[in-house]
């Protein structure tokens, strides 16, 4: 991981601290939907915090605070 891919997720971890995670995923969401090229890394960092040995419940953070603007944003990037 090169050092400026460090710098930001860096940054991404200490915003997501210092806001609510639900409120945060929300934010990733709409940039996934806003900025197409944004979209790898986005995902890249969701998949990496993820963790597939908690449940879902655990983790409905990553949601964020809309659940169609998430489906969407998943759609989007699928296509």
């Amino acid at each position: 991981m090169s050092v400026c891919t460090c710098r930001t997720t860096h940054l991404l971890e200490d915003f997501c601290e210092g806001v609510e995670p639900q409120f945060f995923y929300g934010c990733l969401w709409e940039c996934v939907l806003a900025s197409p090229v944004n979209r790898l890394a986005a995902v890249n960092y969701v998949l990496s915090h993820f963790s597939r040995k908690k449940s879902l419940e655990d983790q409905i953070y990553f949601i964020g605070s809309n659940v169609n603007l998430l489906v969407i944003a998943v759609l989007v990037i699928l296509i």
